[in-house]
């Protein structure tokens, strides 16, 4: 993939010249952009909102080469395949997923212009307005997936926007954001339980460490980096303590904290953003999908069957406990106590 990319890219660039007529005629309204921690239930709301007529997004099908997705969307809608039958993803967490579900691929071409949007220990809010290239490169790709697939929406899945939200609303003024928040203990658990998942497949195989770096994918595994908000002194509190599990409950606060701050230092930003609990999905889906629905301004065109596909499906994860002793339990909420309470979460409401 890093050998090919410079080709890739140029290919998209291509296909951009090659549309310029249609492009120029083709507008971006309200991209929806889902970012936070990881396991905090970004993927089910992203495929969610997938199942909504007016959609489109990135698919498992479209790595490794994201960059031309007029051509590739064209040539399979041209050459259809049967359904690729339904697996559970590689995290193991219940998720099913095929090569058209939705993916974190927009990560790829972000790396592709700011070489070290990945390096540790660096501010990580890279600023399009200083890389035209990308501004033009970026606008056309959601261009050219809107163009291809007919849709008018672009709803985008990567958790590394969380960062760039003020930078992308500069791009996309009637841009909206998603972003789930969950108990911190169960959070961390779950945000442990595949890290450490992660470092075992790492081991038995480099390629899959390669394959992550490659996609984007820097939350797990033995390229993990924590997200920075440009604060270094708070960050390095984290870095000290990142392969602890009191770590993990570090990034947590540190993080909300931050993202938190963000919104509340802008007026525009405020209005765009909707935080919601990941356990009000879980408990009250009806409720939390309407919710999401109506600051995404979808229309109802299919919502009912979207409602009735996971109103009775969505549970809090059954397929592993919390093993946390009280003592660590109590750790946690003491670290993250500044936010938790915030969004209302103590220790006896945790699952």
């Amino acid at each position: 993939m890093t050998v090919l990319k410079p080709l890739y890219l140029w290919l998209g660039q291509v296909e951009s010249w090659f549309l310029k007529d249609e492009l120029a005629n083709t507008v971006v309204t309200k991209p929806v952009y889902v970012n936070a921690l990881p396991r905090s239930g970004t993927t089910i709301i992203s495929e969610i909102l997938s199942q909504h007529h007016d959609t489109c997004h990135h698919q498992y099908g479209d790595f490794p080469n994201v960059f031309t997705p007029y051509w590739k969307r064209w040539l399979k809608q041209r050459n259809p395949v049967k359904s690729v039958q339904y697996t559970e993803r590689s995290h193991g967490d219940r998720i099913m997923v095929n090569q058209q579900s939705i993916d974190a691929f927009e990560e790829v071409i972000w790396q592709a212009f700011f070489k070290n949007i990945h390096q540790q220990n660096r501010c990580q809010i890279p600023d399009p307005w200083q890389h035209p290239p990308f501004i033009d490169f970026y606008t056309d790709h959601i261009k050219k997936m809107i163009l291809v697939t007919g849709q008018t929406r672009y709803i985008c899945k990567n958790n590394y926007n969380i960062n760039r939200m003020l930078q992308i609303l500069d791009l996309f003024p009637d841009a909206k954001f998603i972003i789930p928040i969950r108990h911190p203990i169960n959070h961390v658990a779950s945000m442990l339980k595949q890290h450490n998942k992660f470092l075992q497949a790492g081991k038995h195989n480099p390629d899959i460490d390669r394959q992550l770096a490659a996609s984007g994918h820097f939350e797990f595994g033995r390229l993990r980096e924590l997200i920075s908000f440009g604060d270094q002194v708070s960050e390095q509190n984290v870095l000290n303590h990142f392969e602890d599990l009191m770590g993990w409950a570090r990034y947590w606060a540190y993080y909300y904290k931050q993202v938190h701050q963000l919104i509340n230092s802008n007026l525009q930003l405020q209005s765009s953003v909707l935080m919601f609990r990941y356990e009000d999905l879980c408990f009250d889906t009806a409720t939390t999908l309407e919710k999401i629905f109506a600051h995404c301004a979808l229309n109802h065109s299919n919502y009912s069957e979207i409602q009735s596909q996971y109103e009775n499906v969505l549970t809090v994860p059954t397929y592993y406990s919390v093993e946390f002793s009280d003592e660590q339990k109590t750790d946690i909420m003491h670290i993250t106590e500044e936010m938790a309470t915030l969004f209302g979460y103590n220790l006896n409401n945790h699952f």
